[in-house]
């Protein structure tokens, strides 16, 4: 089975981490596989798409919520989304369509809502406090740590040529 990815916009470095242990991110990708034999050519496809964003992108903290099942995750909804929402339905595509990929999470297309998770000890983003995304980051994990950035992709710059 291959490994899980995800893509995110680090807010904070990004260092391997384990499981509980994530830096302030936005998740553009829900975690999701694709076919080992496609590896290194959805890699390109994934950095030349990125690439065509318009960098960087800016995002707005917005109100608390409680996001899962049980309403337990504490969470910052952002504004200013619909260029993020944008990127997410193109890769949503990309990834299902031309990658046969499965997504592990109900909350992708029309359910896309961006937000940063409150992570332990208290760590977030406060209300109208400003977000600048120039890079998104690839991260390769199981469903236990440790969790690697595979690649990091410039917004707005191609360098897979």
């Amino acid at each position: 089975m291959a490994e899980k990815l995800v893509l995110v916009g680090a807010i904070e470095e990004i260092k391997p981490f384990q499981d509980q242990d994530w830096p302030l991110h936005v998740t553009v990708m829900p975690w999701f596989t694709v076919s080992d034999r496609h590896g290194e050519s959805f890699v390109k496809a994934l950095g030349h798409m990125i690439a065509q964003e318009e960098s960087p992108l800016h995002l707005f903290g917005d109100e608390t919520e409680y996001f899962g099942s049980d309403r337990s995750v504490k969470v910052r909804t952002l504004r200013n989304i619909s260029r993020i929402a944008q990127l997410h339905t193109e890769l949503l595509g990309l990834i299902t369509r031309d990658y046969a990929g499965t997504i592990d999470s109900a909350y992708i297309g029309t359910q896309y809502r961006p937000h940063v998770t409150e992570q332990a000890g208290g760590k977030k983003i406060e209300k109208d406090q400003e977000i600048t995304l120039e890079n998104l980051q690839l991260i390769r994990g199981n469903f236990i740590g440790p969790r690697i950035v595979e690649h990091t992709f410039a917004l707005g710059k191609d360098v897979s040529r």
